[in-house]
């Protein structure tokens, strides 16, 4: 897990950075990213739609979520969770401050960036850019689930978990002891936290049932495996970054496609919504 040379957190790239350790209130939200170019992308994904329209893909769902937390009001901070130390600062990922994922499994760098978020804002969610399907309410949801419980996931459909937040520390074990990309990471995640205030899962933040008809995101490792087929999927994708006013490049031919949902019905991967875990604090 990197940490700074003081022994904090990982530090904060951007110019809307603040002091580590000051908490205004907020909470900060974790977009994690891989760039473009220096990390293989959703290589699972690319062996079926090809390598640039998986680009288009992940390019565009990083943009939805990005405009989703922004649109989310004055309760978050969104950041970008950057994989590689030396794209802290690349054009990819104007707009937002960024962070440094660090070194080691997603579980370590998962923990990075939590703890950094909790020390900088009192509050940490964690959210992969492969989720594209995540709203502003679903967002606003999870930060008010954080005022009952000290933790909230967002299970979804392929056994891992597209959103975790929380308000109490978690340990690295919790992080690291956790096997990622299988049908019960989310299962033994839970069951590796329930002995540090996260028992008692079952609540719902959100009724279930809400949530986009598309993707399959685990938090941090993607799971965008049933996003649609070429450029069908693709396209449905930009229809509905264009609704959140994401603008939509026209070399990379998907406008104007008129498909509102065009990943098909068998991709859920939000549905189950968000649960509330452990008591009140």
């Amino acid at each position: 897990m990197a940490r700074d040379a003081a022994g904090g957190a990982p530090g904060v790239s951007g110019a809307t950075g603040r002091t580590a350790g000051v908490k205004d209130g907020r909470a900060g939200i974790g977009i994690f990213v891989k760039t473009p170019g220096l990390s293989p992308l959703k290589t699972r994904l690319a062996a079926t739609l090809g390598a640039e329209a998986t680009l288009r893909f992940y390019r565009l769902a990083a943009a939805s979520v990005r405009a989703a937390a922004l649109a989310a009001g004055d309760a978050v901070a969104p950041y970008w969770a950057v994989a590689e130390a030396e794209a802290l600062a690349h054009p990819e990922w104007a707009g937002l401050p960024t962070l440094p994922q660090g070194e080691g499994g997603l579980g370590e760098r998962m923990a990075a960036i939590y703890a950094a978020l909790l020390e900088r804002h009192g509050r940490a969610i964690l959210i992969g850019a492969d989720a594209p399907q995540v709203t502003p309410g679903l967002l606003r949801d999870a930060v008010r689930a954080l005022d009952a419980s000290p933790y909230v996931i967002g299970p979804a459909e392929d056994g891992g978990f597209w959103l975790f937040g929380g308000r109490a520390p978690v340990p690295d074990a919790v992080w690291t002891g956790v096997a990622y990309s299988r049908d019960d990471t989310a299962a033994r995640f839970l069951a590796a936290l329930a002995p540090h205030g996260g028992g008692g899962a079952g609540r719902d933040a959100r009724r279930r049932g809400h949530g986009g008809g598309t993707g399959g995101a685990r938090c941090g490792a993607g799971g965008a495996r049933r996003v649609g087929r070429g450029a069908a999927g693709v396209a449905g994708l930009a229809a509905r970054a264009e609704a959140r006013g994401v603008r939509v490049p026209a070399s990379d031919g998907v406008r104007g496609s008129g498909r509102a949902n065009g990943h098909g019905r068998r991709a859920r991967g939000l549905r189950r919504g968000l649960t509330r875990l452990g008591g009140a604090t």
